[in-house]
């Protein structure tokens, strides 16, 4: 069993928790996804989506857009 964590370690895993808690809801209220290039609509997509369209999208500008969106999320 590991030894009991002193009052200091257990205040810092504290205020870790409460900021990766508020990172995460920082997270879940971003608007993600890209600017179309042709219409000049936002495009809701996943950062996932976004990558894949940044590497491999023949359109240039749509490569763009979605790197750029990557860069400012």
């Amino acid at each position: 069993m590991p030894p009991a964590k002193s009052a200091r370690e257990r205040a810092a895993q504290a205020k870790l928790n409460a900021l990766e808690a508020e990172l995460a809801q920082s997270r879940n209220g971003m608007k993600l996804g890209y600017t179309d290039p042709d219409s000049g609509a936002f495009v809701a997509a996943s950062s996932v989506l976004l990558r894949n369209l940044a590497r491999t999208s023949p359109d240039e500008r749509l490569r763009k857009a979605c790197y750029e969106a990557r860069c400012t999320a």
